[in-house]
């Protein structure tokens, strides 16, 4: 097997973690000055590769730690009884029917529809943060009542489109190995 891996799956990677943790080091920086020296430091012109570094690797960690997150939350939520029709059942990958073709065809489904779950449920954990953390801060001002509004429709948004993807995940992966 090749050591290499494809652009899709470099980009499947870059979305399902680096965006998300952006807003989490943006919400970290309401609490850390450092964050947020690393972030004014980053938005100036003149800014070096050093500064745009550091944001990029808080931005990854800070994303696999939203991830945990995400796994600890969403994942169960979906799972569980409390979505009642909406639950999404959990496929369990044969790991003993393995070839080479399932295992393309397991990375396609992964690249096409898991990491987009991953992006969007990600995203909304790592927005859910922001909120608490601007909430949370001592000099921010309240949100409007339209801010909030639009926040809670993207915060549905995000979260039906997580359950979409996720879904389509597990009926393909299913299928696949049927």
């Amino acid at each position: 097997m090749s050591e290499t891996k494809s652009a899709p799956q470099n980009f499947g990677l870059a979305i399902a973690f680096v965006a998300p943790g952006f807003l989490g080091f943006v919400a970290l920086s309401y609490f850390s000055p450092m964050a947020s020296d690393w972030l004014q430091a980053a938005s100036k012109e003149d800014q070096g590769v050093g500064v745009f570094l550091f944001v990029l690797l808080g931005s990854i960690a800070l994303g696999i730690v939203i991830s945990g997150i995400r796994a600890l939350l969403i994942d169960r939520l979906l799972h569980s009884k409390l979505m009642r029709g909406w639950k999404v059942s959990q496929p369990s990958i044969q790991w003993d029917k393995m070839d080479d073709q399932k295992r393309e065809a397991l990375n396609t489904l992964i690249e096409g529809f898991y990491r987009y779950y991953q992006f969007y449920s990600n995203s909304l954990i790592a927005l859910l943060l922001l909120l608490v953390a601007r909430l949370c801060g001592d000099s921010n001002p309240l949100l409007s009542w339209w801010s909030c509004a639009a926040l809670l429709i993207v915060g549905v948004c995000l979260f039906w489109s997580a359950r979409d993807s996720y879904r389509k995940y597990c009926e393909a992966t299913v299928k696949l190995f049927n």
